[in-house]
């Protein structure tokens, strides 16, 4: 239950229910401590999560050396080393650190691509009596390697040899990779043969990063000889080795293979997931072979693995193509009724094929469906839906059928699969049976619209009334109609953020990466929210460093902590008191994934 609210963000219902959890002993324990920090960390409150570590006495709970290593492998994990070094020489004196706590450190310096902050650590290491070993020489080894910088690679090689501490197998799989990656494919192929001389124990994630760099150089024959070797070898595959062979398989149109591959994983117990789905999906949209992939989508539903938003955008994008609009129409359509906006361009793309095409009807009801899937979900879009007939009429003679198994599927998700009528799309499942009340109601629901297609408005407003408070009792519905609500979302976000004041006390040394970096960092700092249009300026100046010769470096090196911080400010103070809110409802109207650049943080004002 933890988990779970700190994973969905809902962190005011997680601590409510560790209080509640506090009053049975031994209910709490340090992995649910390890859950609660993770979370915070992963979400960029970092703050919390040292202050979740230092109150753990408050819950009954040691706090030791394991403990601190929890707090502090939360923090690199959040990408927030610097607050784990803090935690560090905080308590460094109190609790004892171990290897491992060094080998944290390092891992996360040598992450940030800080490599003389990382050396300073092994250093350190040294002076409580704890020699450097592989683990955190395979960090610096990954660092050069993710700057292809493999002679310090070798040279690192060469000083632990010396230092009697040789590679292990993770050693080799992060150089051999690195070195595939970059074309080096003699010099990676050497490193396999290195591997088998020292008599090292390969397991599947080596094997499964030399099937990937063989496919990468086209060597597609090679790869399933590595591939079929395992056994002889007695290692196993995973789901990243059965992934990365049927990716490769879909790669040269070696389709009749990937599906063997599929049966094969699962009959030896290895359960596929969305990754293994999603090159076959592509692959059969591309050929158009619908059967096949009404197959995939039934055998996702019977392995219990439920399509994102990724998965969403790869068929439409994929069938828009390959001119089965029909189908992406009605894959978008699902899409936008899950509460998934798609991805990137995806919904213009089929616009402007339903434009060629001349669909007018089609295209028209795309752009009311996105339009209102923008503004959000309010009761006349439900009812909309719910009386409009859910497909399209094509020029070539196809005219879906009234579908309001997109509801049901919105209202009950995952209770049937997506069937399919040879190569034309139906969503409304043919499977009568029910194993439980709610397929029942929902069996039911069905059977009674469908009986009757001239529903009535008063049955259609009890069945859209129930599904709000059924679905979606959390959200609140105006219907203001003399304002558009995104212009009045617009204007109550400015007003409200012309009300925060800008901190006056300042001159912190906050070290960052980045731009977006430090602008987390800020917020954490001072519990304020940026503006909307000075975090999408923020990730602007990071994407104009991407061309430049020093953009390795961190931000901290190339500008002042502090006069990066007041150019901030400065921006964020004009952004609050000058911005128009008509022109940030324009922006917003014209971008899908607005949301992303508005801070979850409101202070008390």
């Amino acid at each position: 239950m933890v988990g779970i609210l700190g994973k969905s963000r809902k962190f005011e219902l997680m601590w409510k229910c560790i209080e509640e959890m506090k009053q049975f002993p031994g209910f709490i324990s340090i992995v649910t401590m390890s859950k609660v920090m993770r979370r915070l960390a992963r979400t960029g409150r970092w703050n919390d999560a040292v202050e979740a570590f230092r109150n753990m006495e408050h819950l009954r709970l040691s706090k030791d050396s394991e403990a601190m290593n929890i707090a502090m492998d939360a923090l690199v994990k959040g990408n927030c080393v610097g607050q784990a070094h803090l935690v560090f020489l905080e308590f460094k004196d109190k609790l004892h650190p171990n290897l491992s706590t060094f080998n944290i450190l390092i891992h996360g310096w040598c992450k940030a691509r800080q490599l003389d902050k990382a050396s300073l650590i092994m250093g350190e290491r040294e002076i409580y009596g704890f020699h450097p070993g592989i683990v955190s020489y395979t960090s610096f080894i990954e660092a050069y390697c993710k700057e292809k910088d493999f002679q310090k690679v070798d040279a690192i090689l060469d000083d632990i040899q010396k230092n009697g501490c040789p590679p292990n197998t993770l050693t080799y799989t992060i150089i051999m990779l690195a070195l595939g990656k970059a074309k080096e494919m003699t010099k990676a192929l050497e490193i396999y043969e290195k591997v088998r001389q020292n008599g090292c124990l390969l397991d599947s994630l080596f094997y499964s990063a030399l099937i990937f760099i063989l496919n990468k150089s086209g060597r597609f024959t090679d790869a399933v000889a590595v591939f079929e070797d395992m056994s002889n070898q007695d290692v196993t595959p995973n789901v990243l080795t059965y992934n990365t062979m049927i990716a490769a398989a879909c790669m040269h149109s070696r389709g009749e293979d990937a599906l063997q591959l599929l049966i094969d994983m699962k009959k030896k117990s290895c359960k596929p997931n969305l990754k293994t789905y999603a090159a076959l999906l592509k692959m059969c949209c591309v050929k158009k072979r619908m059967k096949v992939l009404n197959y995939l989508l039934n055998d996702m539903f019977r392995e219990d693995v439920s399509p994102d938003a990724g998965t969403y955008t790869l068929l439409v994008n994929a069938l828009c193509k390959s001119g089965k609009l029909e189908h992406a129409c009605a894959f978008l359509k699902q899409m936008v009724l899950k509460g998934m906006m798609p991805m990137g361009n995806t919904h213009k793309s089929v616009i402007e094929k339903l434009e060629e095409k001349g669909m007018s009807r089609a295209k028209q009801q795309i752009e009311n469906l996105m339009l209102r899937g923008k503004k959000g979900t309010t009761r006349e879009y439900w009812l909309l839906i719910y009386l409009e007939p859910s497909s399209y009429s094509f020029p070539s003679g196809h005219t879906a059928t009234r579908d309001l198994s997109l509801v049901n599927h919105t209202l009950y998700p995952m209770k049937r699969p997506l069937p399919w009528n040879n190569d034309q799309v139906d969503l409304v499942s043919s499977d009568d049976s029910s194993s439980s009340d709610t397929d029942v109601e929902a069996s039911n629901t069905k059977q009674s619209v469908n009986n009757d297609v001239n529903i009535s408005l008063s049955a259609a407003e009890a069945f859209v009334d129930q599904f709000l408070a059924t679905k979606l009792t959390d959200q609140a519905f105006e219907l203001k109609t003399s304002e558009d609500p995104l212009i009045r979302s617009a204007r109550m976000y400015q007003e409200y953020m012309k009300r925060i004041p800008i901190p006056n006390l300042r001159g912190s040394l906050i070290p960052c990466n980045s731009w977006m970096s430090l602008g987390i960092s800020i917020k954490e700092l001072y519990r304020q929210p940026l503006h909307y249009l000075t975090n999408k300026l923020l990730k602007q100046w990071d994407q104009a460093r991407f061309e430049e010769e020093d953009h390795h470096k961190p931000l901290d090196a190339i500008i002042h902590p502090i006069k990066a911080e007041t150019n901030i400010w400065l921006i964020e103070e004009v952004h609050r008191l000058t911005t128009s809110h008509y022109h940030m409802a324009k922006l917003w109207l014209g971008e899908e994934k607005y949301h992303s650049f508005i801070d979850p943080i409101f202070p008390q004002l």
